[in-house]
């Protein structure tokens, strides 16, 4: 497995499984959207070769609003704080997987 997947999955605990992840930046902060069964997560990417990783926000899908602002950029929300962040891939493909993993 990769660096990025066992720090995510370190992260998720026992319960609750990698879905996928998204490269991407938070201003100028670069590094993975992080989806799960239960959660979405920005992981922070750094060190020599991308070899660390810090949590930068966690938001549940019960408490998850969020809107594709454009091509490439997502608006993301819940527990009062919001997020806005551009991403690699195009926001509609982020957009699918949410909604798919949201409603379950």
């Amino acid at each position: 497995m990769s660096k990025l997947v066992n720090y995510a999955q370190e992260k998720l605990g026992e319960h609750d499984k990698f879905q996928g992840s998204y490269r991407g930046s938070l201003g100028n902060t670069f590094g993975h959207l992080v989806l799960s069964n239960t959660k979405v997560m920005f992981l922070r990417e750094g060190g020599a070769g991308g070899a660390e990783f810090e949590q930068k926000f966690e938001i549940p899908y019960t408490t998850l609003n969020y809107e594709v602002l454009g091509r490439n950029e997502l608006k993301l929300s819940g527990g009062g704080d919001e997020y806005t962040m551009s991403t690699a891939m195009m926001a509609k493909f982020i957009d699918i997987k949410l909604k798919e993993l949201s409603s379950k």
